[in-house]
């Protein structure tokens, strides 16, 4: 099935990241003229032990005027043999203020693995 691109197109897609493990680097990085507004993120810790994701937004900060600054959007301990899910809504764009890529990064902080799917909106203008 062909699916619509260009300007003004609009997509709900998603994404899974398998077995992933402090030394996986899970990055989403947008793309110039995109909006890309999460609907969901849900993260499967397979054992038993503990571990904790942190999900950051990398970009322009507006209020230090720098590129490739972060902000913790959450950091959740997820238990052994658990499914953490976040559905709070945010948008960023791909090419931030400044000229700066913006883009996700989701971090394990243990060996610990666990499996992530992330459902977002896709809208293209370009």
């Amino acid at each position: 099935m062909a699916l619509p691109t260009g300007s003004g197109s609009e997509l709900i897609k998603s994404i899974m990241w398998n077995d992933v493990t402090s030394t996986t680097a899970v990055t989403f990085t947008g793309v110039a003229l995109h909006i890309y507004t999460i609907l969901s993120i849900t993260a499967h810790r397979n054992g038993g032990t503990a571990t904790n994701l942190t999900l950051k937004l990398y970009g322009y900060d507006s209020y230090g005027s720098a590129n490739n600054e972060n902000a913790v959007i959450f950091l959740e301990e997820i238990p052994g043999e658990s499914t953490f899910l976040w559905n709070d809504r945010f948008s960023f764009h791909g090419q931030g203020s400044n000229s700066g890529v913006q883009k996700l990064t989701m971090h394990n902080s243990s060996a610990n693995t666990l499996d992530i799917v992330m459902t977002y909106i896709d809208q293209d203008w370009s």
